[in-house]
């Protein structure tokens, strides 16, 4: 290769890295990576977070459990905080989809917000809400015995409703009658 030719592949180089950005924020990179450094990290604690979970999936440290909003017992485990790579959220592939839809649109509106201003936003606190406005979500679980599950499946059956949303509705009733 003649030093010409190296000079060319070396500016084609230079060009190349200069306007590489990165795929996630869009920042300039500034290297070959297709990530900053910043999203670079960030993708490297999910990765490290969804190993260790996986491991202690398998293992049965953790048991996988029923969607916490509808009750199907096919469900994903979604971290809310990737420094706790134990504590996820057990959601269906629907409703699963649904939370990260709705994490995306906020970090959309997020970016739209500071564009153009240097304060750092606020962190937003992870609470998953259905469609029905005004309506916050907390997960709950609970340890019942073999024969109350059982029951608790009868009765939600009987009504024609998922066991979560019998559990639901019997709280609510009990916390009507504690108020009034």
């Amino acid at each position: 290769m003649s030093s010409r030719e190296l000079e060319i592949q070396k500016a084609v180089h230079r060009a190349v890295v200069e306007t590489r950005r990165c795929q996630k924020c869009g920042k300039k990179t500034g290297t070959w990576s297709y990530l900053c450094q910043r999203c670079l990290d960030r993708q490297n604690q999910i990765d490290k977070a969804r190993y260790i979970w996986q491991k202690a999936l398998i293992n049965g440290a953790v048991l996988k459990q029923p969607c916490v909003i509808c009750g199907n017992p096919d469900t994903h485990g979604h971290h809310p905080d990737y420094g706790k790579p134990l504590e996820v959220i057990w959601l269906c592939s629907q409703h699963h989809g649904e939370e990260h839809r709705r994490l995306n649109d906020l970090e959309n509106k997020r970016k739209e917000n500071s564009m153009g201003t240097s304060t750092k936003p606020k962190q937003i606190p992870h609470r998953l809400k259905r469609v029905t406005p005004k309506r916050e979500w907390y997960f709950i679980s609970l340890k019942v015995p073999n024969s109350l599950f059982v029951a608790i499946d009868e009765k939600a059956t009987a009504d024609c409703r998922s066991r979560t949303s019998w559990i639901l509705k019997l709280i609510h009733d009990a916390l009507e009658k504690s108020i009034s």
